[in-house]
């Protein structure tokens, strides 16, 4: 092909711009981004302009080769020859960024485009850019001055907008960008509004978050298992265990089948009150819905008999654990721990200890802690032993323990 370019030109024959975009392709298979770009400056001595798709195909040529200085270079030449980068144009120049992270570059070009032209499609691809590399305040900010040049955002930017704003915990200004897409006529999926919930919720606004969940669960869209689990582990978190449970118990009235993290949220809260009762319960629904119990289940069910002073109970469920092939955390062996030293089964909870060293844990702070409570009570222990294994870890200093 480059053999064929070269014999047109000797033969005196014009090449057009398609010609140059095909060469220009053709060049960035072979991995030349640098004779690509040099075909921009032998367009302009022929007099060939280039147009959007040249641009373009020499834009992902410098963008496989990771030249961000020639990639910015060329978007301005872009923007000063009149031509209008379009979405292609702007995903090559953002690919760039993102790989090096530079915000600054960022925020620079856009300053820059922004004196140029500032369309819909480049607003787009660089609010999600910042917003993807973490810049909520950037990404802000140009989404805002697109209504000031009075570009409208289309749906999907103002949906991308409310994920950054839920991932930087500011539900109410998430919220209000998806009232205005509702008042505009456009339908917000349910993960949407998951989102927003779950912000509300993670800043401990539960009240805030379960009227909005009302709003949704009355106008739509239909609430799906994760808008359960986001409302109900809320709620038992907030301590309204009781409306958690009616929650809980609508989502067979409504078709919407819990899950295992649905389970996990109340058994959790059961755990924390030492419940048996309701823990028995629910473990028993779990098991008439087939819902299989994974580490977490196992832990609250572990923590919460070792609450309640049976310890003997907690080590059947951590016994049947195994048995079903699901591996022990450093949460399991820590409340077996604590039920162990409530129950003052001291060589039980050393040989546990041992146990878990075994199957290649590290005993953390909270390990430790329980550990010296029961050396502690125990006056046939010596504790040297058990303090070098804490020096050793490195938490003599953050567990103040002494002889």
């Amino acid at each position: 092909m480059l053999d064929i370019f070269e014999k047109i030109k000797k033969s005196g024959n014009m090449a057009d711009v398609y010609t140059y975009t095909i060469v220009a392709r053709t060049l960035g298979h072979a991995g030349n981004a640098t004779r690509a770009i040099q075909l921009l400056d032998e367009m302009e001595q022929k007099g060939v302009e280039p147009n959007r798709h040249t641009y373009n195909t020499i834009l992902d040529v410098i963008a496989d080769q990771n030249r961000l200085d020639d990639g910015i270079k060329l978007f301005k030449s872009m923007l000063e020859h009149g031509v209008h980068p379009d979405v292609s144009s702007c995903l090559a120049i953002v690919k760039l960024l993102c790989k090096e992270r530079q915000v600054g570059r960022t925020l620079d070009l856009t300053r820059w485009i922004k004196g140029k032209i500032m369309k819909k499609e480049v607003y787009e691809c660089f609010i999600k850019l910042l917003g993807k590399m973490g810049y909520l305040q950037e990404a802000r900010a140009l989404f805002n001055g697109m209504k000031i040049d009075g570009i409208r955002p289309n749906h999907l930017t103002c949906l991308s907008m409310i994920s950054l704003l839920c991932q930087a915990s500011e539900p109410d200004e998430a919220l209000a960008i998806a009232k205005e897409r509702e008042n505009s006529g456009h339908n917000l999926p349910i993960n949407t509004y998951n989102s927003i919930i779950a912000a509300f919720r993670n800043n401990k606004r539960f009240e805030a978050a379960y009227e909005l969940f009302k709003e949704v669960k009355e106008k739509g869209p239909s609430l799906d298992v994760i808008s359960y689990n986001i409302i109900i582990a809320g709620l038992a978190k907030a301590g309204k265990l009781a409306l958690a449970q009616n929650l809980f118990d609508e989502m067979d009235d409504s078709g919407c089948l819990p899950n295992v993290i649905t389970f996990n949220s109340l058994l959790h809260s059961f755990a924390r009150l030492g419940d048996i009762d309701s823990t028995r319960k629910l473990l028993q629904r779990m098991k008439a819905k087939e819902i299989s119990p994974d580490i977490v289940t196992y832990n609250c069910t572990i923590e919460c008999f070792g609450k309640a002073g049976k310890p003997n109970v907690a080590l059947k469920v951590f016994k049947e654990m195994s048995e079903k092939g699901c591996s022990p955390s450093f949460v399991t062996y820590n409340n077996l721990l604590l039920s162990m030293e409530k129950a003052n089964m001291t060589d039980a909870a050393l040989s546990l200890f041992d146990q878990m060293k075994e199957q290649g844990f590290v005993p953390d702070a909270m390990t430790f802690t329980v550990l010296s409570r029961i050396y502690d009570k125990s006056p046939r222990l010596d504790k040297r032993e058990l303090v070098a294994e804490i020096r050793n870890a490195g938490l003599a200093y953050e567990l103040k323990v002494s002889l």
